[in-house]
Formats: structure tokens, C-alpha cells, sequence
């Protein structure tokens, strides 16, 4: 859950991933869906050495009142869940 954005404003928020494995995580691809929300295009393959971290950016823009919701999808070489999706909200 996101801390609110106001309307007619563009808000900045900070995603981190993190390698808790032991071998290289390689993150493909990265992108999100919803109304008003906008990826920093980050430069895919992103090599995360085990214990690292890769930072990613991305800004909400509302245009009127009421809930913004998107889906946040990181495609990566993990063995136990290769693909993932989160709720933004």
C-alpha cells in the first residue's frame, strides 16, 4: 500500500529488490499496469549478486479522486517463483 498521491500531482515512490538466494538473480523484465502510474524505465537484464540489491523508480500521477490500483510484474531466473506479481495500491 502506497502513501497517498495528490490529484494533479506526480508522486515518487522507491521499490527495492533484493537477492536474499545464493546464486545470481537475474530480473528480465520488469513493467507495471494501472491507470496513472508510470515505470522508470529500468535497463533490463538486472544481475542482483546474492545479498545485493538493484533500486527501481516509479511515479503515480492522479487525475481525480478515488483509489489508484496497478499491478507490479518482475520476471526473473528464481527457481521458486520465476515470475511475480504484486497489487499496487
Amino acid at each position: 500500500t502506497l502513501y497517498p498521491p495528490l490529484v494533479g500531482r506526480t508522486t515518487q515512490y522507491a521499490l527495492q529488490l533484493a537477492n536474499q538466494g545464493a546464486e545470481n538473480l537475474v530480473v528480465s523484465g520488469v513493467s507495471l499496469t494501472g491507470t496513472g502510474f508510470v515505470l522508470a524505465d529500468p535497463a533490463t537484464p538486472i544481475t542482483i549478486s546474492p545479498g545485493g540489491v538493484a533500486n527501481l523508480a516509479f511515479t503515480a500521477s492522479p487525475t481525480s479522486l478515488g483509489s489508484l490500483a496497478g499491478v507490479l510484474t518482475i520476471a526473473s531466473n528464481d527457481r521458486d517463483t520465476a515470475d511475480q506479481s504484486f497489487v499496487v495500491n
